[in-house]
């Protein structure tokens, strides 16, 4: 089976590489980057030699107007799929993203299993997904 080409791009440095460790625990993914910042992340994507299936990307990037920045991902790649995270778990953070062309939503502090299982359902479906945010939405 071909692996799922994931590239994180988080601010945070120990999150980055934590991230990056856990989900290469799995057999079927590959991380083939990590990136801090929106314009290293068009580098990336312009000079790739090694193609990108999935974007793991954190919403709360400096300098970031994040929306925007993923419609125009989605304009100009749209055969990757992305994957937004973030501290943010109300339904106006989610409708924007899925809006703007995210194809699914998780929560910061999502187990490695939630996080394992939206990738494969992404890569396989593509289907937008709100995962976690319901439940937690309910318990308000």
């Amino acid at each position: 089976m071909e692996q799922i080409k994931i590239l994180i791009i988080d601010q945070n440095q120990i999150v980055l590489r934590d991230l990056r460790m856990l989900v290469e625990t799995e057999k079927e993914f590959k991380v083939v980057g990590t990136i801090a910042d929106f314009s290293s992340l068009l580098d990336f994507l312009k000079n790739k030699k090694a193609g990108v299936d999935i974007i793991l990307m954190d919403l709360d990037l400096p300098k970031m107007i994040a929306f925007e920045r993923i419609s125009y991902l989605k304009s100009h790649y749209p055969e990757i799929k992305i994957i937004l995270a973030s501290i943010h778990g109300d339904n106006e953070f989610i409708l924007k993203g899925i809006e703007a062309g995210v194809s699914a939503y998780i929560l910061k502090g999502s187990s490695i299993e939630e996080i394992i299982a939206i990738i494969k359902s992404v890569y396989s479906y593509g289907k937008k997904v709100r995962h976690k945010v319901t439940k937690s939405q309910r318990h308000r």
